[in-house]
């Protein structure tokens, strides 16, 4: 018996290693060991010439190696595209042109746009036509009865934000990238961000949308209201669908009245426990003007301060294990706001060791500039990996120190994110950008284990970054086969010839034996099978 026991073990570890490097050889070439579908056809002159002719314009239509480069790069450079031609419309009716005949074609399509993705969603796998969003940016209106913003998908988001605080408004969504990415690249990957906990998701402020489905059909709800009742709402299936069903070229999204003032406080903290009891609290006290409760650990902290000089971190030097960002948006003065932030802050005392309340723009500024900008400070240590998974309060930073024993010395591993919805993000950097092989041993480690401690706490995989082509092989430890199946039944209906986004999502389901697995270790099977504690894929 211990023999088959022992024989047992060492067959699972072999299959997981096995696994493990035929997911790890993906990430450097392109996502995918599978060749490229052999039912695309492959770009020729006539259809370049086709293209001009409907865009009609020598700018809108890329097929120059120089000019098609950047449209390749993902923003991580772990993955680049081989796309041959980069298309640029400004209007739906263009787009409809466009599909239509690459749908007729079997020309494979990735719409793009500010090109932000960390899941490889945006980019090429193989040599799919880019269709780029980038000039399709104008701004309709914004009714100032409804509060209903219109607007191209392409347009930027800190562009959309501006616009309607010109007006009295504020855009539901708040992102750290806002001066890069766009807003149909937010609709596609249901992007929740830093005003989540007061505003809500996409899924609840769109109203309407303008989208071209892959045989060219326009499907028009722009002009929708808010109480409609008038059949499905074929609308959500194209927000957090990464532009897998169709692209969506125009968007009626609802904004809200502008707070008459803000109160922001920094405060720092000895142990997570502090930030739940924090949170609770503050929930309690501020209820729905709650507009933002944002958390980061020292590590993250500490690399703001070394990496971006121009953001002055609120402590300066101190260091703390733990940070808590808290903004909230009022109705009355400002100095009725900041007293009942000073009010609060006393109150917490015994879960905070320091406190800074802002005072002035500047000093918020540098507040949300020390947790905004604790990507791009990972980024600039050098080659680096980042995971967005949803967990419960109670769980939510506890993926972070057992990453951390994981990798020892490998790498730096920063916790952070929106605690308020339970949305957390961990990002491991490495020093340098030259040392591939370590990453690759790094990777090997994590992936796919912190997708199946995050799925063993029953979390989410994906909190708001998506699937895209880094995740799609993992769908399945998130959904079941039946929901995959439905899934992939829609995909088959608006794209049936499969263009729209193919190798992405729904394409790379090979991991059934993770799961098979996965779940031979929770049933109670340890004393068998030694999953959990037989150090697989280390």
């Amino acid at each position: 018996y211990q023999r088959r026991v022992h024989g047992i073990k060492r067959l699972m570890l072999r299959v997981f290693r096995g696994i493990s490097k035929y997911v790890a050889a993906r990430r450097f070439a392109v996502l995918g060991t599978k060749p490229r579908d052999p039912r695309f056809s492959a770009l020729t002159q006539n259809d370049v010439d086709y293209f001009k002719s409907i865009l009609k314009d020598n700018n809108a239509v890329l097929t120059g190696s120089d000019d098609v480069k950047p449209y390749n790069e993902e923003i991580l450079r772990m993955c680049d595209g081989s796309s041959k031609c980069v298309l640029r419309p400004t209007s739906a009716e263009q787009i409809s042109s466009i599909l239509s005949y690459c749908n007729s074609k079997k020309l494979p399509v990735v719409p793009q746009g500010g090109r932000t993705s960390l899941v490889f969603g945006a980019t090429p796998t193989f040599d799919e036509i880019i269709i780029n969003m980038e000039r399709m940016n104008k701004i309709h209106d914004l009714s100032p009865y409804t509060g209903i913003i219109k607007l191209q998908t392409g347009t930027v988001l800190e562009e959309a934000e501006k616009y309607c605080h010109s007006k009295g408004y504020v855009f539901p969504l708040d992102l750290a990238p806002k001066g890069t990415c766009q807003i149909g690249g937010n609709l596609g990957a249901n992007a929740g961000g830093l005003h989540y906990i007061k505003y809500g998701s996409l899924h609840g402020n769109t109203i309407g949308m303008r989208v071209v489905l892959a045989d060219g059909k326009i499907l028009d709800t722009l002009d929708a209201h808010r109480k409609d009742n008038t059949g499905y709402d074929l609308k959500q299936l194209f927000i957090g669908a990464e532009g897998t069903l169709g692209i969506i070229t125009d968007a009626a999204i609802l904004c809200y009245p502008k707070p008459a003032s803000t109160s922001l406080c920094f405060l720092a903290a000895e142990r997570y426990d502090n930030i739940k009891q924090v949170l609770i609290n503050a929930k309690r006290r501020f209820t729905e003007s709650l507009s933002a409760f944002e958390m980061m650990d020292e590590e993250g902290y500490e690399l703001v301060r070394k990496n971006i000089p121009d953001v002055k971190v609120p402590f300066g030097s101190t260091k703390y294990p733990f940070y808590i960002l808290m903004e909230a948006h009022h109705n009355g003065p400002q100095k009725e706001a900041d007293e009942k932030m000073m009010e609060f802050v006393d109150s917490m005392k015994s879960h905070i060791q320091d406190g800074i309340i802002s005072r002035d723009s500047t000093q918020s500024k540098h507040i949300w500039g020390t947790r905004e900008r604790i990507p791009e400070a990972c980024y600039r240590e050098g080659l680096l990996l980042s995971y967005d998974l949803s967990l419960s309060p109670d769980q939510y930073y506890e993926l972070v120190p057992i990453i951390r024993e994981r990798l020892g010395a490998r790498a730096k591993v920063t916790g952070y994110g929106h605690v308020g919805d339970g949305n957390v993000h961990i990002t491991i950097s490495l020093s340098g950008r030259t040392n591939k092989p370590l990453f690759m041993e790094v990777y090997k480690m994590l992936e796919p284990y912190i997708f199946l401690e995050c799925v063993k706490r029953k979390g989410s995989i994906s909190a708001e970054h998506g699937i895209g082509a880094m995740k799609a092989p993992y769908l399945s430890l998130a959904k079941s086969p039946e929901y995959i199946a439905t899934m992939a039944a829609i995909k088959k209906v608006l794209d049936p010839n499969g263009i729209m986004c193919p190798y992405k999502m729904l394409k790379q389901q090979s991991h059934e034996l993770i799961v098979f697995i996965y779940l031979l270790g929770s049933l109670n099977c340890k004393g068998c099978f030694g999953f959990w504690g037989f150090g697989v894929l280390g």
